[in-house]
């Protein structure tokens, strides 16, 4: 876990973890309030890092300390219940895979999602992006097989506790090249979506050309098309929805059409 000023929720996140997790491993970006010793009650590894700005970064330094086959992020406002709990401990007695797909639960986005969860240690997976950071494979893709990739049984719930900080996700974006947008349509769709929900529409409109632009394969957009979709479906941003759906059917018209 990665964590800044979470001491008045930490705790309900660290005894859900502590049922499961062989070791819980803290990584601090500078919180002023209790965190830190509320997770010195959980766990001796617990480590300070520098914020720079760089969520990857931050990820990265955190799974670097883990000493188990497998490693498991969570967030302070995560929580998993009775049932899940179970079900992380079942998958436990027979692991399989180098990256672990599960359910999370976002009551705040309309639904369950399929996020990656766990990574062997040894798989080759980092994180990249200094915002709305992702597990990629650090690889030749060609070295993965279908069954290095499985989805788990078990949901984790997110219950978001306060505002989304647009403020600081735009301040960071800000770092970002074209060329890195370019090469993630992944991170042009989500520095999208946090425009849309910012009421910041000219920087929407940037992200989204971006996006349309993206050299990321089409095939490999589109389940990024369809969270973007439910999600402002779901938030009511409908005339954000509609340029969302147009820039996807522009796409679409310029694809190869397969024939049988």
């Amino acid at each position: 876990m990665i964590v800044k000023n979470e001491g008045r929720i930490l705790a309900d996140c660290l005894r859900d973890a502590a049922r499961f997790a062989d070791e819980i491993v803290i990584t601090d970006t500078g919180s002023a309030d209790d965190t830190v010793n509320i997770a010195r009650e959980f766990t001796d590894k617990v480590y300070d890092f520098a914020w720079n700005d760089d969520f990857a970064a931050a990820r990265n330094a955190s799974f670097e300390k883990a000493t188990g086959d497998y490693c498991m992020w969570l967030d302070a406002d995560d929580r998993i219940d009775d049932d899940n709990c179970l079900k992380i401990k079942r998958w436990k007695e027979a692991p399989a895979g180098k990256l672990i797909l599960a359910g999370y639960d976002r009551p705040e986005n309309g639904g369950i999602f399929i996020y990656p969860r766990l990574i062997r240690r040894d798989s080759g997976f980092i994180w990249k992006g200094i915002i709305h950071e992702h597990l990629v494979y650090d690889g030749n893709r060609a070295d993965l097989t279908p069954d290095d990739i499985v989805t788990a049984d078990f949901v984790i719930r997110h219950c978001k506790s306060g505002a989304e900080n647009y403020a600081r996700n735009i301040r960071i974006m800000e770092h970002l090249s074209e060329e890195e947008l370019l090469d993630s349509f992944w991170l042009c769709a989500q520095c999208y979506l946090d425009c849309v929900l910012a009421h910041e529409d000219e920087r929407a409109a940037y992200y989204l050309k971006l996006a349309a632009d993206s050299r990321t394969p089409f095939a490999d957009r589109l389940k990024d098309y369809a969270l973007i979709n439910s999600v402002l479906k779901h938030r009511k941003q409908y005339d954000a929805m509609l340029r969302w759906n147009a820039m996807y059917m522009e796409s679409k018209k310029h694809q190869p059409v397969l024939s049988f």
